[in-house]
């Protein structure tokens, strides 16, 4: 039987266990919170810049007449 932890007693292993898959887990979503806001965030200068561009467009037209 293949074990990361034995340390001789049950309690011990299963605690252990369960904080490093606690801990990874935490890890991953933390990874990706991260990039979903770092998502959210290019998503929204994009949709400022597009604000901006279509109102300088619109002022412009306005100017024409």
């Amino acid at each position: 039987m293949a074990a990361l932890l034995n340390s001789g007693f049950a309690r011990v292993d299963w605690v252990m266990t369960a904080f490093i898959t606690i801990t990874f887990a935490t890890l991953i979503s933390g990874l990706m919170f991260k990039e979903l806001q770092a998502a959210i965030g290019m998503h929204v200068m994009q949709h400022r810049k597009r604000c901006r561009r279509n109102k300088e467009k619109s002022l412009s037209v306005a100017e024409r007449l």
